[in-house]
């Protein structure tokens, strides 16, 4: 395959992303074949070099912002609907009317409770991400202030003074643990997040790819 024969089936593929998008995504590869080929590589091998296009295009496809792909899916979805508009007789549009509106209360409802699982899930595991982090603040505020209190508070002997700092200095170290314990939880719900949607981003897709 030649470059231009890759660069044009990579438009054709990637058509129903926004202009910027694709031309970014063009230019990008363009440059990465003539980088090839200035190190000494044929164009067929260059091309070649770069992959199979299928797996860059589903590569490029689960790179994409989820805004993206929702917008595209949207329009393309909007887009779709008109054409059937002006195909359809208008007693089968109105009969689909029809039909989604008396449906509404069963795929409204479970609409809405999806999101709000979700949302709730998310606003969950953030709390607690928020609370660990105040409760290592607060653990590390007091230990040290316990611990130096300890030497600023007169007493009448050495031992009250080691016993303070030395429990100061504990609570200090558990607190860090919460550090630990919020910079771990903080991990996993971003990941939970990302992994979320890169979920939504490939059911997107694959509605794109069964609806074309």
């Amino acid at each position: 395959m030649t470059r231009d024969e890759f660069l044009a089936a990579l438009t054709h593929r990637l058509g129903y992303l926004p202009y910027g998008e694709v031309k970014k995504t063009v230019d990008f590869y363009r440059e990465a074949i003539a980088d090839r080929m200035e190190d000494g590589m044929t164009e067929a091998e260059a091309v070649a070099a770069l992959g199979s296009l299928d797996e860059i295009v589903r590569e490029i496809e689960m790179n994409l912002p989820l805004s993206t792909v929702v917008k595209t899916r949207v329009d393309d979805a909007r887009e779709r609907a008109r054409e059937k508009k002006e195909t359809e007789s208008g007693g089968t549009r109105a009969f689909k009317i029809l039909f989604l509106l008396l449906t509404c209360p069963i795929w409204g409802s479970l609409l809405i409770a999806g999101v709000a699982v979700v949302l709730s899930l998310l606003i969950t595991l953030f709390s607690i991400v928020f609370a660990l982090a105040v409760t290592a603040v607060a653990l590390i505020a007091s230990g040290l202030a316990m611990a130096v209190a300890a030497f600023i508070v007169p007493y009448p002997s050495m031992a009250p003074r080691l016993m303070l700092s030395g429990i100061g200095l504990v609570i200090t170290a558990l607190g860090f643990v919460f550090v630990f314990a919020a910079m771990v939880m903080g991990k996993a719900v971003s990941g939970s997040v990302r992994f979320t949607g890169k979920t939504v981003k490939k059911a997107i897709l694959r509605g794109k790819g069964a609806a074309s």
